[in-house]
């Protein structure tokens, strides 16, 4: 199942590649379109990746009610780790797919074994002049973004960090330092710069689902629905950065779409939730069991 994505930015987003000295860039790939190689800039699919997996996990253990032991928390959050050399539990697989479908469809390292995920992505494109060749027309695409180069999307920001130890406001606050140890430490105070994507701009991003299954379906919606709370891609969200809209198209048709913190889904996906929001109710002892959790009181 081939879902498109277009992000359109309401905040800068910023998503650092490389950083010389106090100055962050943008992170950038090289890619062949319109006759020529150029670079651009790209949000990782890791980076996506990431930022649902977060979500789908939250959504599971909220559904639980229920926190879990640090190493359940890296299969959950993380992806896991290969303790070990490698090998295979076929036992120990099933068991994860059946009762965690969230780690069946984004994999995990589990043990001394990966259970590879059943959804890929590509990294997301900016619609621009340089991916013209590259990202299709589809109605919700701002067509008048593909005549502007990327670089024209772009901007810097400069940030002040203070040492508020040195405010005199606020040293009533502080203990005072009677060993002076700190009397020769650096000051936190720098000014630093950063390169962003411009609100406005349009990203473009592919995710493949290989399931036939609505509950690994539902996990995916799960997913968005989370997201939709927080729309937020890229770093610095603390600051303001990444706050987005998406719209989500599947085979040509609408599936769904994230504005306002709200989510709009298809008869589809909206199924597919309710098919694995019922597998987590009526699943939940079991799990918890599996998982080693604890309900919270």
């Amino acid at each position: 199942m081939k879902i498109e994505t277009i992000y359109t930015m309401v905040q800068p987003l910023s998503h650092i590649g490389e950083s010389e000295s106090t100055v962050s860039f943008l992170n950038t790939i090289r890619i062949a379109a319109n006759g020529k190689v150029e670079e651009v800039f790209a949000l990782t699919g890791n980076s996506v990746r990431g930022t649902l997996r977060d979500c789908a996990a939250r959504h599971l253990l909220d559904r639980l009610n229920a926190k879990v032991g640090k190493k359940e928390f890296n299969i959950l959050f993380s992806g896991g780790n290969i303790s070990g050399s490698m090998s295979t539990d076929i036992d120990q697989a099933k068991n994860y797919r059946r009762l965690l479908p969230v780690i069946s469809l984004f994999g995990s390292g589990v043990g001394n074994q990966i259970l590879a995920g059943k959804m890929t992505q590509g990294f997301a494109l900016p619609v621009c002049q340089e991916t013209h060749g590259i990202v299709p027309d589809i109605d919700c695409i701002n067509s008048e973004l593909k005549n502007i180069s990327w670089k024209s999307l772009t901007g810097t920001i400069n940030f002040t960090r203070f040492d508020d130890s040195k405010n005199v406001n606020y040293q009533g606050y502080m203990q005072e330092d009677n060993d002076n140890t700190d009397k020769d430490s650096a000051s936190t105070q720098m000014r630093y710069e950063v390169e962003y994507l411009v609100p406005g701009a349009q990203l473009y991003h592919i995710i493949n689902l290989c399931t036939n299954t609505d509950i690994e379906l539902g996990v995916f919606v799960a997913a968005l629905e989370e997201f939709s709370c927080s729309p937020v891609l890229g770093g610095m969200g603390g600051k303001g950065f990444g706050l987005c809209e998406a719209e989500l198209i599947s085979d040509g048709e609408f599936f769904a779409m994230i504005k306002n913190g709200n989510i709009c889904l298809c008869d589809k996906a909206r199924n597919a939730l309710h098919e694995y929001n019922q597998f987590i109710a009526e699943n939940s002892e079991e799990i918890i069991k599996f998982l080693g959790a604890v309900k919270n009181e």
